[in-house]
C-alpha cells in the first residue's frame, strides 16, 4: 500500500508542475510559442529552463525587492531605490554590476534635499536627457527614490512587474517602468514610460542606463576583456562614425573590422562617447569566460536624438569598475498629462569577443556565411543562442518552401556554438536558414538566413582579391514594439 500510495504522489506532484512556455521576442510582433521545459543539455552554469516565469517579493540586503525567474536567468528590481535593476543573472552569473558600499544602504529626503549627493547604486536605471544632452538625475525621486510597486502577473508563460516612482517636482515627469519575462528564453522586456506631470509641454529622450562589470577577477579593479561592441554607421555625420562626448580616455574606444564596429575595453579611463547607430544592439562581454549580455532596441533614423544625435553612448571611469551603457529613444515632446514610452531587450549567452552580429535569437562573433562545393552548401559560424532548444539547418526555395533534408543540434544558453556543418544542394534553393525552435518544435526565430542564389562563387573557383566566395546574413530586425 506504502508503494502505491508513493507512486500516486509522484504523479500528482508532476501535475502540480507541469505547465505552458513562452517564446523569444520576435522582430515583428511577438509570438506566444511553448517554452522549453526539459532539463539542459548544457554547461559551465546551473541554468535550466523552467515552466513557467515567476516574481516575488524578497528581501535583498535588506532591501524590500522583486525577484523574477525563469530557471535561465534571474531579475532582480528595488522600488525603494529608484526602482533600478540590482541584478541580471545567466544562471548564477551575474551581469549587471552593482555598488558593494550601497548595498542595503537609505536615505532620508533630508540628506537628499541639496541635490549635490549623488548616490551610485549600480544596475540599471531610467535617465531622461533634455534636448540639450543635459541628464536628468533628480536623486530625491526619479533616480533614487522610493517608487510603488505591484506584481501584475506572478507566475504563467510570463511574469511582469510594475514599479511607479513619484512625481518629480523638478522636471514635471513621473516614470513608470514595467518589467516583463518570458518562460523559456532569457529574454526580459523593459518599458518606460514618462508621464507629464507638470503645467507645461517638455522634451525629453528616454534613457535605458546599465552598468556592467569592469572587473573580471578578484585581483584586477579593472578588465580589458571586459567589452563593449555595437556597430558604427556607415552613414553618419560624424567623421570617426562616433563623437567624443569627454575627450579624456580615448584608447578605450576603438574602431574595428573596417571601421563598421566600436570595442570598448574597460581601461579604467574616464571616458564618454556617443555614436548614431541605427543597428538596434549593443553587447556587453566577458571575452574571459565568454558570458555575453545582449540588447535590442528600436531605432528611428529620421528622429531627433540628444548628446550629438547618439542612440547609444558609453561612459567610462576610474574610479568604479564598470562601464555604463546607455541606450536612447529618440527625442519625445510630451504635453501635460501626455506619456512617451521606450522599451529595449535584454538576452544573456555564452558567447566570446568581438560580437559581431545579433539577431532575434542569437548573437554572433563569427558571422555566419555558407560555401558553395559541386555537391554541398557548407555553413560556419560562432554564436550564442538566447533560449535553449535545437538548431534548425534547412535549405528553402524562392518561396520559402523548404527543401531537402535538415540538420538538428541541441543547443544551450550556457554553450557557444561552433558550427561548420554541410547540407546536400538542392535545385531551386535560394536561401540556408538556421532557425531555432524549443523542445517541441515551435519555431522561435531565425538566427540566420543566407543567400544561397545561384550568382554565388563556388569554392572552387579562385575569388578575386576582394571578394570571398561566401553570402552574409541578412540584417537583424529591430524588435517589435510593445502594444499598450
Amino acid at each position: 500500500m506504502n508503494r502505491y500510495l508513493t507512486i500516486l504522489a509522484g504523479i500528482l506532484i508532476l501535475v502540480l508542475l507541469a505547465g505552458c512556455g513562452g517564446g523569444v521576442q520576435q522582430a515583428s510582433t511577438r509570438r506566444d510559442v511553448p517554452g522549453v521545459s526539459g532539463p539542459n543539455r548544457g554547461g559551465g552554469s546551473s541554468a535550466e529552463p523552467a515552466a513557467n516565469a515567476s516574481a516575488e517579493e524578497f528581501n535583498y540586503s535588506g532591501w524590500q525587492a522583486v525577484r523574477m525567474s525563469n530557471g535561465l536567468v534571474t531579475l532582480v528590481a528595488v522600488p525603494e531605490i529608484g526602482g533600478r535593476i540590482m541584478e541580471y543573472k545567466l544562471g548564477g552569473h551575474p551581469l549587471l554590476w552593482v555598488n558593494p558600499k550601497e548595498l542595503g544602504k537609505r536615505y532620508t529626503p533630508d540628506e537628499l534635499a541639496d541635490g549635490t549627493t549623488y548616490l551610485d547604486f549600480g544596475g540599471y536605471r531610467t535617465v531622461p536627457v533634455s534636448q540639450d544632452g543635459t541628464a536628468t538625475n533628480s536623486i530625491s525621486s526619479l533616480d533614487t527614490g522610493r517608487w510603488t510597486h505591484e506584481i501584475l502577473t506572478a507566475r504563467g508563460r510570463r511574469a511582469e512587474v510594475k514599479m511607479t516612482s513619484p512625481p518629480d517636482k523638478a522636471t514635471g515627469l513621473q516614470i513608470t517602468r514595467t518589467i516583463v519575462m518570458y518562460a523559456g528564453t532569457t529574454n526580459v522586456r523593459i518599458t518606460d514610460k514618462l508621464t507629464n506631470t507638470g503645467d507645461a509641454a517638455v522634451e525629453y529622450s528616454i534613457g535605458h542606463a546599465s552598468q556592467v562589470i569592469g572587473s573580471l577577477s578578484a585581483d584586477a579593479s579593472f578588465s580589458p576583456e571586459s567589452r563593449i561592441y555595437f556597430p558604427l554607421n556607415a552613414e553618419s555625420k560624424h567623421k570617426r562614425r562616433f563623437a567624443y562626448l569627454n575627450e579624456n580616455g580615448t584608447k578605450q574606444f576603438v574602431p574595428i573590422d573596417d571601421n563598421s564596429l566600436i570595442e570598448v575595453s574597460c581601461l579604467g579611463q574616464t571616458g564618454h562617447i556617443g555614436a548614431d547607430s541605427m543597428a538596434g544592439w549593443v553587447a556587453h562581454v566577458d571575452a574571459i569566460n565568454k558570458y555575453a549580455f545582449v540588447q535590442r532596441f528600436e531605432t528611428h533614423p529620421l528622429g531627433a536624438y540628444p548628446l550629438q544625435n547618439s542612440t547609444v553612448t558609453v561612459r567610462t571611469n576610474s574610479e568604479h569598475s564598470c562601464m555604463e551603457l546607455t541606450v536612447l529613444s529618440q527625442l519625445h515632446k510630451v504635453s501635460p498629462g501626455d506619456t512617451a514610452q521606450s522599451s529595449v531587450d535584454w538576452y544573456a549567452t555564452r558567447v566570446g569577443s568581438p560580437v559581431r552580429e545579433v539577431s532575434e535569437v542569437a548573437a554572433f562573433s563569427k558571422r555566419p556565411k555558407v560555401t558553395k562545393t559541386t555537391d554541398e552548401f557548407q555553413v560556419a559560424a560562432t554564436f550564442g543562442v538566447f533560449a535553449p532548444g535545437g538548431l534548425s539547418i534547412h535549405l528553402r526555395d524562392k518561396d520559402a518552401r523548404p527543401l531537402g533534408e535538415e540538420l538538428k543540434l541541441p543547443v544551450s544558453v550556457t554553450e557557444t556554438i561552433e558550427l561548420e556543418k554541410a547540407l546536400p544542394v538542392e535545385q531551386g534553393a535560394t536561401s540556408l536558414v538556421l532557425e531555432l525552435r524549443n523542445e517541441e518544435g515551435s519555431p522561435l526565430g531565425e538566427a540566420a538566413s543566407l543567400s544561397v542564389a545561384p550568382t554565388i562563387a563556388k569554392a572552387d573557383t579562385k575569388p578575386a582579391a576582394d571578394t570571398e566566395p561566401t553570402a552574409d546574413a541578412q540584417p537583424p530586425k529591430p524588435p517589435a514594439k510593445p502594444s499598450e
